[in-house]
């Protein structure tokens, strides 16, 4: 997409008028405010883009209830090319004499890293009762954007997860990339110190734990063989890092990868283009309700495949 039309397309959906025309078709399906929304065809998959105060508020309430969207580098980019290629750049300040010849060769031999970022498309269907949609009182643009943001929010995580990277993102347990250390059924704490020291001091500095609440459980009821705790004080961290807690992660089980530790930052979350919004009539209205459906493109990858460890459960 030009820089121009970007722009313009942009101020469009920043304007009160887009917001007002579109939540007048959303809540009253007003076909007036509709048409002025289609005359400006800005749609994706038949279905207006969000105005981009509603896609704020949105992204917002993602980021709050998403576990790894908290933690991830999340990049805007509303171009309509199919993939993004990068390179991570590892290089570190150089004591030069009078020239700059050494850093040149340097940043001249860096070669690019096959990691391509598209994006996939994360729908869902909500309804509303009619009587409850035409209540004047009730904040329904409010309702319904914290509904999809919580619906979203999951759907994200477990693919950030465990995504397959065929037509969702590629999930960290799933990145064959990414480095494991293995332990037994029998999970010890220093399995985790020993996760914990593997990783690169380069990225323990900003390193945090991931595990789901069993998981947690289980390690903070560990004792010793005169029944003392081995993990004294739970303040939700351990070795000084904070503990994520995903239910998206697995149990500790033979084959299974239950514990994850490293810089999150390093997880990329591209969002291309507006989440779009459309209201479902017919299809509900016999039982009084009406049904709305919101997407979302984005991609998500792990860009620096040594900033994170799992622990993997040997079996």
């Amino acid at each position: 997409m030009l820089i121009k039309e970007k722009s313009k397309r942009n101020e469009i959906l920043s304007a009160n008028s887009y917001k007002t025309n579109l939540w007048n078709y959303l809540r009253n399906r007003d076909e007036s405010s509709y048409s002025n929304i289609k005359a400006l065809g800005l749609f994706q998959d038949g279905s207006p883009f969000m105005d981009a105060e509603s896609k704020e508020y949105f992204r917002e309430k993602l980021a709050e209830k998403s576990v790894v969207r908290k933690e991830a580098t999340v990049l805007k980019n509303d171009v309509d090319s199919s993939s993004i290629v990068t390179f991570p750049n590892k290089s570190i300040a150089t004591w030069t004499k009078a020239g700059e010849h050494d850093l040149f060769t340097d940043a001249l031999e860096m070669k690019d890293v096959d990691v391509n970022l598209e994006y996939s498309t994360l729908s869902n269907l909500i309804t509303i009762h009619e009587d409850f949609l035409n209540d004047p009182q009730a904040k329904i643009e409010k309702i319904i954007l914290d509904t999809f943001a919580n619906n979203f929010a999951k759907a994200e995580d477990k693919a950030f997860i465990t995504g397959s990277g065929n037509g969702e993102p590629l999930g960290l347990l799933v990145d064959k990339d990414i480095k494991s250390l293995f332990a037994t059924k029998e999970l010890k704490l220093d399995d985790l110190k020993k996760l914990f020291f593997s990783l690169d001091s380069e990225y323990r500095e900003n390193a945090k734990w991931i595990m789901n609440d069993k998981t947690a459980l289980y390690l903070q009821s560990l004792k010793d063989n005169q029944s003392n705790f081995l993990w004294s004080q739970y303040d939700g961290t351990f070795m000084g890092k904070d503990i994520l807690i995903s239910n998206f992660m697995p149990d500790i089980d033979a084959g299974l990868k239950p514990i994850a530790f490293g810089d999150f930052s390093n997880y990329w979350i591209v969002e291309r283009q507006n989440p779009t919004i459309k209201r479902l009539s017919e299809m509900f209205i016999l039982k009084q309700h009406q049904g709305f459906i919101m997407r979302e493109y984005l991609d998500a990858k792990l860009m620096d495949k040594d900033s994170i460890l799992t622990l993997s459960i040997e079996g």
